[in-house]
């Protein structure tokens, strides 16, 4: 018997509540906007996908160029991710 192993490989556990940041790149300003409207798209026919997992799967595998959105979700991903597909809150920036 024993507790949950701390090694560097164990799998992280994603707190079930918020609020969770979710980190996109992209190699130009228009990939990073169709990766958001894509995800967007996946969260809406997708409602039962935990918000932890998905920023989680993001930040860990999504590393593709210099353009970055960053978003702090609490509850709300879809919805601001649907707002910044539809053009409201900018779609990040150039690091």
């Amino acid at each position: 018997a024993g507790a949950a192993s701390s090694s560097p490989g164990a799998a992280r556990e994603v707190p079930a509540e918020g609020p969770h940041l979710l980190t996109l790149s992209a190699r130009s300003a228009g990939a990073l906007q169709d990766a958001v409207d894509r995800l967007a798209t996946h969260l809406e026919s997708r409602p039962r996908l935990r918000e932890g997992d998905v920023c989680l799967t993001a930040s860990t595998s999504w590393d593709e160029g210099p353009h970055r959105l960053a978003v702090i979700a609490d509850g709300d991903l879809p919805d601001r991710l649907a707002a910044i597909a539809a053009g409201a809150g900018g779609a990040g920036g150039r690091a």
